[in-house]
């Protein structure tokens, strides 16, 4: 296994490449728009802009070398030199670098620009992350979530296996990746950070920095607690959570304010899956709150214990699938990977939408028609009387 140095010197830093006004561009306006057709990096000529903030630019090129599609997130030199932006790119660069599997997205190369930017180019995946999917389906049978499941696991098998861990594992770092066969490949996607170079012996952990990284509603108890023997088994806490979102259509805690939060995940008290989506079987149920324990030891052990106990269970217990729940929205058409903390520069990333836990249930839907049935029908009621008067006055 290469040292962290040994890594980074193996990205290019090209000091003496000509940028072009794209390049430059990340370090002007946010807004701008660079031109199309500029060389990055001497490797990589673009497209267009996929995604952007204040952070810099996502942009679609074309990989000179072997001609394949990818995205290109550039960091802007004021974002560089921020205090630890810099080791972040780096780390995540270092991560996928070493990391060669189909379910995690795939590492091109990295560097800095002459202007103080830092690149790192990676595979384009074009399709939905998972939070998109949610927002569309959820709630989702255990039957629709199986090839999902299944591809996660795979994934964090591979990183865990090296001594890494993802510890950011949440809807939005799961990417459903469009393909031919019309079923969504899984690949995971900013990974927060990794784990010490360790043997395969050891139990990967987090650096101490990941809780500040993780979104909190999936962050496993004793990363907020202060823990400092932090494992792989807070990806698996983070997989639970997912699981219960996905199926229930909701995230099991909910809290105004960040104490009321974190309260809330240290002390367990998750309301039952089963309360909120009583057709979950008790055996998906026990999975799911299994793999959620307070307890890392009483957790599943591995990602793939985890998914070989969730297809087992929806396996036993069969949910109908509904038809095209498991096929991408076409109308709307699919939208290119864009990294974290990056907004989608693209036409169906312009609309908002509503989080799954704020979507309206079919028992809201209900009560909402027939508010406005009664409604209506005391309006033509009324409407009845006033010309029944009007025509009883016309008699008089």
């Amino acid at each position: 296994m290469r040292s962290s140095d040994s890594l980074r010197r193996s990205f290019r830093s090209p000091e003496s490449d000509t940028v072009d006004a794209m390049a430059r561009a990340h370090g002007g306006d946010r807004n701008g728009d660079p031109r199309t057709g500029g060389v990055l990096a001497s490797r990589f000529r673009v497209a267009r802009v996929i995604g952007q903030s204040d952070l810099g630019q996502v942009l679609e090129a074309t990989d000179k070398t072997s001609r394949a599609r990818v995205a290109v997130k550039v960091v802007r030199p004021q974002a560089v030199a921020v205090p630890g932006v810099r080791e972040s790119v780096w780390r995540e660069a270092e991560i996928l670098r070493a990391l060669d599997h189909p379910n995690i997205v795939r590492f091109v190369d990295a560097g800095t620009l002459a202007d103080g930017a830092m690149y790192m180019a990676l595979e384009l995946l074009e399709g939905e992350t998972f939070r998109a999917r949610l927002e569309r389906v959820a709630p989702m049978s255990p039957a629709e979530l199986v090839d999902i499941v299944r591809g996660i696991a795979a994934g964090l098998g591979a990183a865990h296996a090296l001594g890494m861990v993802h510890g950011d594992l949440r809807p939005r770092t799961v990417f459903l990746q469009a393909t031919d066969a019309g079923e969504p490949r899984v690949k995971l996607v900013d990974f927060a950070a990794p784990a010490p170079w360790a043997t395969r012996a050891t139990r990967p952990s987090y650096p101490s920095d990941v809780a500040a990284a993780a979104a909190p509603r999936y962050m496993a108890p004793e990363s907020m607690d202060g823990e400092d023997d932090l494992d792989s088994r807070g990806d698996i806490y983070s997989f639970g959570v997912l699981l219960y979102e996905a199926l229930s259509g909701r995230p099991p805690f909910r809290a105004r304010h960040s104490r009321e939060l974190v309260a809330a995940i240290t002390s367990g008290m998750a309301p039952p899956l089963r309360s909120i989506h009583p057709s979950v079987g008790p055996a998906v149920d026990a999975v799911v709150k299994r793999a959620m324990a307070l307890s890392k030891d009483e957790r599943f052990q591995s990602a793939a214990d985890l998914a070989s106990a969730f297809i087992e269970a929806a396996e036993a217990h069969p949910a109908p699938v509904r038809r095209g729940s498991q096929s991408f929205d076409l109308e709307s058409g699919t939208v290119p990977f864009v990294t974290q903390g990056f907004e989608p520069v693209a036409p169906s990333a312009k609309h908002a939408r509503k989080s799954a836990s704020e979507r309206p249930t079919a028992s809201d839907r209900r009560i909402t028609v027939l508010t406005i049935a009664t409604f209506a029908l005391g309006l033509v009621l009324l409407l009845v009387a006033m010309i029944w008067a009007w025509v009883g006055g016309l008699w008089t």
